[in-house]
């Protein structure tokens, strides 16, 4: 007898993160374009569109592809007029790391971030004044940086920048890319409720099929006795000087109930083949088992048919799928009972080829 039911893998596998001299990441940063201005202390400062490009190429691009032992590329949005989101949202969900300069609190560059925190961990968020962070977003991967238009300076300034921002960069390779915002905080506290509803679902399953294997084991318990009853027949006895080991009664109400179950029961994190395979098998059994409990009325009714002895063959028969399917459905328990809930994280750590 076959048992065509195949149950899930139940591991835990992270993409692996070890330095390879092949692999390009990418590194996108949203940022602002035109003039902003921030508060430092009592002093409004004033960036224009040049400074920040110069921020871009100079401190935080230069930063990023001389980050070790991984290599980056380092882009940011084209300045483009008009409605570019779109063009924008596949390279927020694609880049291994993004980051968001907020300073001057430009909305666009909040929308991105919003955008970008929706998609896919790997979030840094950079600012000139820590103050105007919103207090959502300071306990994340948040940092001040001193940018400074003095030459003198830059060296001191910018070397603080690259080993902060590097520090935060190792953590997301050394930590597999762990929530780094309130959504996907929001997200593990769903797969804690995944993961309680999972185990809720296997202890019901697990229970299900332990009762159909105890009843498919006392049927062919059942099995046993008739085929030495056939024998006893056979001999020149009759069933009515026979002794019966225990009541013979093929109880099918089980089978019914289990079946019944399986294909009403709204199952939504058990793999849906696995649940069907389950409802096909427990119907191959009943069908093997109920000719067997319909001869067995006519046996009772009428001893001396020639229905008879076909039935005992059919017993015996029956009887002789007894050890296959019985290791067979000890271990399908077994790997229920074993059956865990399965997290495979994948952080967006694409290869590109230089």
């Amino acid at each position: 007898m076959g048992l065509p039911v195949a149950i899930p893998n139940s591991t835990i596998s992270f993409m692996d993160l070890k330095a390879d001299p092949s692999k390009i990441f990418t590194c996108f940063v949203i940022m602002p374009f035109g003039e902003t201005d921030h508060r430092d202390g009592s002093q409004i400062i004033r960036t224009t569109g040049g400074e920040w490009a110069h921020i871009f190429e100079r401190w935080i691009k230069k930063a990023v592809e001389s980050f070790q032992p991984h290599r980056f590329r380092c882009i940011r949005s084209p300045a483009l007029p008009g409605n570019f989101i779109k063009g924008i949202v596949n390279d927020l969900y694609g880049a291994e790391i993004v980051i968001a300069d907020i300073t001057g609190s430009r909305p666009n560059v909040y929308y991105e971030l919003g955008i970008r925190h929706a998609l896919q961990t790997g979030t840094i968020i950079i600012t000139q004044d820590f103050s105007a962070v919103p207090s959502d977003l300071k306990s994340y991967y948040c940092f001040q940086y001193n940018y400074t238009k003095e030459h003198h300076l830059y060296e001191t300034r910018y070397k603080e920048f690259e080993a902060e921002l590097h520090l935060k960069i190792a953590h997301f390779f050394d930590n597999f890319f762990a929530s780094d915002n309130p959504v996907s905080d929001f997200l593990g506290y769903k797969n804690a409720f995944f993961e309680e509803r999972f185990l809720n679902e296997k202890r019901e399953l697990t229970f299900l099929v332990a009762t159909a294997r105890d009843v498919i084991k006392k049927n062919y318990a059942l099995c046993g006795q008739l085929v030495k009853l056939g024998k006893h027949v056979a001999a020149g006895g009759g069933p009515e000087n026979f002794e019966f080991e225990e009541t013979l009664i093929f109880d099918f109400f089980p089978f019914d109930l289990l079946f019944s179950r399986f294909v009403n029961t709204k199952w939504e994190l058990m793999p849906l083949d696995l649940i069907q395979n389950l409802a096909a098998f427990w119907q191959h059994i009943r069908y093997q088992f109920l000719p067997i409990h319909q001869g067995w009325h006519v046996l009772q009714i009428n001893p001396t048919s020639e229905a008879n002895h076909n039935f005992f063959e059919l017993a015996e028969a029956t009887l002789a799928d007894r050890d296959k399917a019985e290791k067979a459905l000890d271990s399908l328990v077994t790997e229920f009972e074993k059956l865990s809930y399965t997290l495979t994280i994948t952080p967006n750590l694409q290869q590109n080829k230089a």
